[in-house]
């Protein structure tokens, strides 16, 4: 009875730390547009880009940022406090993308190859793992969220860009699209059943399509005469915008 009491005690106190971890999350996040002001999460005079917020309590941001190595690499910071550099090589490290349980962020690298690839490494810290590693350039990717798999687009060789997808702990490439038309900026259906990207197509403009994950048809969204750019999924699957 004691021991059942003890632990019952126990998971009591570990449920209500993380009820006010989330509830101080959320009342710093919001508290960013309610005030109406700015808050600088860095300091230094370097540039830093493409800014991600780690997906499950928000607290950590990843970016991409040009340091003293003179090239991109990866850091991370929580919502107050030191900036942490993730990578160091002397490649350039872009994209940076958190992977939906936060324990692994994939991005773009350009490494010996000469070609710019697909990698990821712990967000902890770690060893860089590439993903990729053929003759053509890798670019901007994207993990299902359901964590299996990471969609990008890559000039291969039929001259043009395709959307292709690669299970997220290795493995082999398979190529989504093939026609003579670029495709790019691949996004997930919060299913994981579709991926949505652009497509200059007959038109002459670029439109928004989308295809099965599991491969198969590809369906057009659009199709009039002006470009279409950057489509994004709603939470609940059922538009794009």
């Amino acid at each position: 009875m004691n021991n059942l009491s003890s632990n019952f005690e126990k998971e009591y106190f570990l449920l209500k730390v993380m009820h006010f971890f989330i509830l101080y999350t959320v009342l710093v996040l919001f508290s960013i547009p309610l005030q109406g002001g700015e808050w600088a999460l860095t300091f230094d005079h370097y540039n830093h880009e493409y800014p991600q917020f780690s997906p499950i309590f928000f607290n950590w941001i990843v970016y991409q940022k040009r340091d003293e190595s003179g090239f991109w690499q990866i850091y991370k910071v929580p919502l107050g406090g030191p900036e942490i550099a993730l990578t160091t090589e002397y490649y350039e490290h872009c994209y940076p993308q958190w992977s939906p349980d936060t324990n692994w962020i994939a991005y773009q690298r350009d490494d010996a190859t000469g070609y710019l690839q697909i990698y990821k490494i712990p967000s902890s810290g770690g060893v860089e793992i590439v993903l990729t590693s053929d003759s053509f350039p890798h670019y901007k990717p994207q993990w299902s969220p359901n964590g299996s798999e990471i969609a990008y687009h890559k000039f291969d060789s039929t001259g043009y860009s395709q959307i292709y997808k690669i299970p997220s702990d290795g493995g082999i490439e398979i190529c989504l699209t093939y026609d003579s038309y670029n495709h790019y900026d691949p996004q997930w259906s919060p299913n994981s059943n579709w991926i949505v990207y652009c497509k200059d197509d007959t038109t002459g403009y670029a439109q928004i399509y989308k295809i099965p994950s599991s491969s198969g048809t590809e369906i057009a969204l659009t199709g009039d005469n002006y470009p279409h750019l950057a489509p994004q999924w709603s939470y609940d699957g059922n538009m794009v915008v």
